[in-house]
């Protein structure tokens, strides 16, 4: 298979990886996320303190946090995916919103980066940072 062929390929399975990262999002569903973490990853969460290590501890950390959500959606926009060999790394916004309670919220472009290394041949997140461009939590508040 040509490089360009392979790299088109390559694209094409992180773009799934990102599209898994956001069912399980919108799902609730944090066992989802544990099949496209690696065993080693490292997490970044917006917020949410110190870096958070290891998948088993990353998937705890967004299962606290999907557990005070309900009817999220989400939409990734201005992605941006490089590859070097065994080594991906990329970029996008995403916009939504989610209820928290009976208080509905939504945010736009919250920044994510992200580096994807390959294992037995499947891509898998090594690294994701978030962060988001206000300060005030309760900015996002929208009426119901």
């Amino acid at each position: 298979m040509s490089s360009s062929r392979q790299e088109s390929n390559d694209i094409g399975d992180i773009e799934h990886l990102l599209e898994a990262l956001e069912t399980a999002i919108e799902q609730l569903d944090s066992t989802q996320l544990g099949g496209i973490y690696s065993e080693n990853a490292v997490a970044l969460f917006a917020g949410a303190g110190p870096r958070v290590r290891g998948r088993s501890e990353i998937i705890q950390t967004w299962n606290r946090h999907l557990s005070r959500w309900s009817r999220i959606e989400l939409a990734r926009r201005d992605t941006v995916i490089r590859i070097r060999g065994e080594v991906a790394w990329g970029t996008f916004l995403w916009g939504g919103s989610g209820w928290a309670g009976e208080q509905k919220y939504r945010v736009e472009a919250e920044r994510w980066s992200i580096v994807c290394v390959r294992e037995s041949g499947e891509w898998k997140f090594e690294q994701t940072h978030t962060s988001l461009p206000y300060m005030d939590w309760e900015s996002l508040r929208t009426d119901a």
